[in-house]
């Protein structure tokens, strides 16, 4: 957009970009966790077994939908980074926090996982995986370069890179995710029929 003429450039790509916020991509983030938590609260209401979890899950898909609109990742990092402060993959702030938060809820959910049908499951741990490879692994990696510790530099090549597979795997997480709960919805609840086309 540097060799751009006309005054609108700037704007559309702050509107387009995916290394901002308060934008087209952060907006569609949000509302694909806001469906995720709607796919969920749906299975709650057939759910008796695990009801709690599945509201849980219903509580932590809004948390994250606010998160993507908002930021609060980065605002409590940069509230309380200076108590680890690191200059290499931990170089943002709230990839520590991320990283607690990320084993706390697994370490609270892997019995629920483990109780539910094997399809939903494997759903759950692929779309996480994929999810949390972008959101934590992928971030690791740009916050290195970022800090100018890697072999690259700190090149805008990599960075613009950084930016595609980050944003890029969590989509597609949260996609998986839906439809994971889409597919549950459509196995365990007979009364339910979703039609396409």
């Amino acid at each position: 957009m540097e060799n751009c003429v006309s005054p609108y450039c700037h704007e559309m790509d702050e509107f387009f970009h995916l290394d901002r916020e308060a934008n087209l991509p952060s907006w569609f983030s949000s509302t694909l966790w806001l469906l995720a938590a709607g796919c969920a609260l749906g299975i709650t209401f057939e759910q008796r077994k695990d009801r709690r979890h599945w509201q849980g899950l219903v509580v932590l898909f809004i948390f994250l939908s606010l998160d993507e609109a908002a930021m609060f990742h980065e605002r409590f990092g940069g509230a309380f980074g200076n108590v680890f402060s690191a200059n290499d993959y931990l170089f943002f702030n709230w990839l520590l926090y991320g990283i607690i938060f990320t084993l706390i809820i697994g370490a609270i959910y892997l019995p629920f996982l483990f109780r539910l049908p094997r399809l939903t499951r494997r759903g759950l741990i692929l779309s996480g995986a994929v999810f949390v490879s972008g959101a934590i692994g992928v971030e690791m990696f740009g916050a290195a370069v970022h800090a100018g510790v890697t072999p690259l530099g700190s090149s805008r090549i990599f960075w613009g890179i950084h930016v595609i597979a980050e944003e890029g795997l969590e989509m597609l997480g949260v996609a998986l995710l839906i439809r994971t709960l889409l597919r549950h919805m459509a196995e365990h609840r007979p009364l339910a029929r979703i039609r396409v086309g």
